[in-house]
């Protein structure tokens, strides 16, 4: 019988806790849960992005070689779609109510979002993405998400006026700028401390998948 989320959630601790979390076999049950652990109509979760976090940031640390954007699509589907969640774009996903859940998440979670995208979908897609620009609105939701980063680089992350030369970075996760040091204090208090993650942790480690989901859940 086909196993239930559940039975796939358990299964999954187990095999982190015997092998670890750069076991090959802890991404694939991320993988499987990614898919397993929507909502109805395929919906995004918190439980499902953080899932699909920890099965790409997986394939981020191996330091593959490049693949060609052809032959991974479905990780370039789901990159997509999980950092316009985490991102809270929501004319980069497919489905209009895909951020239906995104208020059972932590708001501030745009270092998650903007480290996949550069550490994962931009360097495949910038080598070989014209292949499968047209599949899916592929291209022109990679627009979107190119638009949202230059943005994040760009502008205060508080307040979003446009930033001067040297602006005031957070230490921690090297992500967020600000327009001043007030600016960013008060951003920090007011919701980046709990969405930052640090530049020296994984994508795939256990701080990063607690941000998305809390830390009751595994």
């Amino acid at each position: 019988p086909k196993a239930t989320a559940e039975e796939l959630v358990a299964l999954a601790a187990d095999a982190r806790s015997r092998l670890g979390d750069h076991h090959w076999t802890s991404a694939a049950a991320a993988l499987v849960l990614h898919f397993r652990c929507r909502a109805e109509g395929g919906l995004l979760t918190p439980f499902a992005v953080a899932c699909g976090l920890r099965f790409l940031g997986w394939l981020v640390d191996r330091k593959l070689a490049m693949p060609p954007a052809g032959i991974v699509r479905t990780p370039i589907a789901m990159a997509l779609d999980c950092i316009a969640w985490l991102c809270a774009t929501p004319k980069a996903l497919t489905n209009g109510r895909a951020l239906e859940h995104r208020q059972d998440a932590p708001q501030d979670l745009r270092v998650l979002g903007s480290r996949l995208l550069r550490d994962f979908l931009l360097p495949i897609f910038d080598a070989t993405g014209q292949t499968v620009a047209k599949v899916a609105c592929t291209g022109e939701r990679m627009a979107l998400l190119k638009g949202w980063l230059a943005e994040l680089q760009s502008l205060c992350g508080r307040c979003g006026s446009s930033l001067q030369a040297n602006p005031a970075a957070c230490g921690r996760c090297k992500q967020v700028r600000y327009c001043s040091r007030e600016c960013q204090q008060s951003d920090w208090k007011e919701r980046h401390k709990a969405g930052c993650l640090p530049c020296s942790e994984s994508l795939s480690g256990e701080p990063a998948f607690k941000l998305i989901v809390g830390s009751g859940a595994q």
